[in-house]
């Protein structure tokens, strides 16, 4: 839109004189550099006479458009950090919006509006980033303990800690960092870059809990020091795994499922759209097939032979299982040393999965998993070629049938956060030592 107002500003300087004036103010306008950066927004602390430990998880956003792997994750770890205890908050930091949040979660945090007020218990707290002061306020206790879940909640825990340490003259207090990825390879060398970077260390204790051993080596090999690591890994989803052992017989079809979210950079959407439309180009099959992206609402995309990339955008559980139970290859590209979960969900419907490698990352643990080592579209492409060619040639002996592996570590129905308790043991400790 900028690009566009832009170019008709310069028609208007140079061929209109009359609309000189205009064209200097839109191309002022669209010129002028960003220079905001919303998400470190501070909290506004206000102290509380309450001295009872407390548990915090700073999370963005419970809106269901946000609600991926990861958001998910965050809450399964707080509930497992806080069993037992009486007094725990949830802080959404970066909506004013309760609108689509599962019933599931209200139920067990009841949600309040009441942030300069400390209210024992357990309570969802909506803070928003809108600019009334009152909004961002956030009662804060002598032992307040933070968990934060993405770089920026990260940057505004340490500020709140730093200032709980001054007003009540006692040591920093420790944070604990849920880590799902390397965030700092969100972006370019620049401010974002340099600020997500920041919050890999602390001034008091700073304790990583790690999803997955590949990302847990991967920021252990750049240097990066915590006072103490756990690491999980997680296993297919518990909706996922209740479809897959309620039906473990699987009629594949001509259906290419594409983890399709143009937004977020490093699941090379662009990439996705080249390789497809060669692969359009190589495979005179490929009329027959079914091109489904599913992760993120977009406009369907022209691949060239008449074919269409169908987006629908993020399914139900319920339906996302219909959709891995039908189809034959897929494609996650993941540009991150975290494997993601859509990858792990595709190969347990024994989908055969495109994918990529990065770093220590080698995406060899599933035999569904073809993780091509150089990501260039015309090598993508020519291994969707083949996988698709495969399954081409089974099912001219009748329909492909394949069984879920049902004893894969995946499947299985294991506590990822068994550490939890104890962990919460040691910041309680830590806090009111």
């Amino acid at each position: 839109m900028n690009k566009a107002v832009g170019s008709l500003a310069r028609l208007a300087l140079r061929y209109v004189p009359g609309m000189r004036p205009l064209g200097r103010a839109l191309l002022s306008a669209v010129q002028a550099p960003n220079i905001e950066i919303p998400e470190i927004q501070p909290l506004l602390p206000i102290a509380s006479v309450n001295n009872t430990v407390r548990f915090n998880l700073l999370l963005p956003s419970l809106e269901q458009k946000h609600l991926f792997g990861g958001a998910s994750t965050a809450l399964q770890f707080f509930e497992a950090l806080t069993a037992g205890h009486t007094d725990a908050r949830i802080v959404l930091t970066d909506t004013t919006s309760l609108g689509g949040i599962a019933q599931k979660v209200l139920s067990r945090w009841p949600a309040t509006t009441q942030l300069d007020k400390d209210q024992p218990g357990r309570w969802l707290q909506v803070m928003g980033s809108g600019s009334k002061k009152a909004s961002l306020a956030l009662a804060v206790r002598r032992h307040d303990i933070f968990v934060s879940t993405i770089w920026w909640s990260a940057y505004k825990a340490k500020a709140v800690l730093s200032w709980q340490a001054q007003y009540f003259d006692r040591p920093v207090g420790p944070l604990l960092s849920l880590i799902q990825d390397y965030e700092r390879g969100f972006y370019p060398w620049g401010s974002r870059y340099l600020l997500a970077q920041s919050t890999y260390h602390h001034a008091g204790a700073l304790h990583a809990v790690i999803n997955s051993q590949t990302l847990a080596d991967y920021l252990q090999a750049r240097g990066h020091q915590f006072s103490s690591t756990q690491v999980f890994e997680k296993g297919l989803n518990a909706a996922l795994r209740k479809a897959a052992f309620k039906q473990p017989q699987l009629k594949k079809e001509r259906v290419l499922l594409v983890y399709g979210r143009p937004t977020v950079e490093r699941n090379a959407f662009a990439l996705v759209v080249q390789l497809l439309r060669l692969w359009v180009q190589q495979l005179p099959q490929a009329k027959n097939w079914q091109i489904i992206s599913l992760g993120e609402a977009h406009p369907d995309i022209d691949l060239g032979e008449g074919l269409q990339l169908r987006s629908l955008g993020k399914l139900s559980l319920e339906d996302y299982a219909q959709w891995l139970r039908r189809a034959a290859v897929g494609i996650s590209l993941m540009v991150s040393p975290h494997p993601s979960y859509p990858p792990l969900e595709m190969a347990a419907f024994e989908i055969d999965v495109i994918t990529l490698p990065f770093a220590n990352k080698q995406m060899t643990e599933h035999p569904r998993w073809f993780a091509v080592k150089e990501p260039l579209p015309e090598l993508l492409a020519r291994q969707l070629t083949v996988s698709t060619q495969a399954f081409e040639v089974q099912s001219h002996h009748g329909p492909v049938q394949r069984t879920i592996d049902l004893a894969h570590p995946w499947l299985q129905q294991t506590e990822p956060f068994a550490f939890a308790p104890a962990l919460a043991q040691r910041l309680m400790a830590q806090v009111t030592g």
